[in-house]
């Protein structure tokens, strides 16, 4: 048995010999919740959630992946034209600055004039394509024949 002041150091080596232990399993665990800090971050507290379609040809599809943007960051879609044809579309987060501009754009070796618009309310930016084939099929064929409404943004009425 340890004498009295003894004992108070016993006290004391023992926590440290503990604490060195465990500190082995908190640096793990604190190692994991750090690494998946930085590969799902957290969303800003006034961020918009919008949808992410990266730049593709506008005829494949895109699946409901939203993403988070940061606090200087809008919704976007961007629609990129060769000539007067639209050929490609994209949905995501983009600068603020960025709204309503228009840039050249290289996609597999062709230059194409992309155009950025641009919404302030989470998910905001669906997938032109999807909402154009969702209203085609929610309304009747013999009530509305719905002329390049993807295009235009508009439908004729019958």
């Amino acid at each position: 048995m340890l004498v009295s002041h003894e004992s108070t150091s016993l006290i004391c080596i023992i926590p440290i010999r503990l604490d060195v232990r465990l500190l082995g399993l908190c640096w793990f665990l604190t190692s994991i919740l750090l690494a998946a800090d930085l590969v799902f971050p957290a969303p800003a507290p006034h961020s918009l959630s919008c949808y992410y379609c990266p730049l593709q040809n506008k005829s494949k599809s895109c699946h409901n992946i939203t993403s988070h943007c940061l606090p200087n960051q809008h919704c976007s879609s961007s629609r990129g034209h060769y000539g007067p044809v639209h050929i490609l579309s994209a949905q995501g987060c983009l600068d603020g600055e960025l709204c309503g501009s228009h840039e050249m754009i290289s996609y597999r070796g062709v230059k194409y004039n992309v155009t950025h618009t641009c919404c302030c309310k989470d998910n905001c930016n669906e997938w032109a394509n999807k909402a154009c084939h969702l209203l085609y099929m929610s309304v009747s064929y013999s009530q509305v024949r719905a002329t390049s409404f993807c295009h235009s943004g508009t439908s004729s009425l019958r």
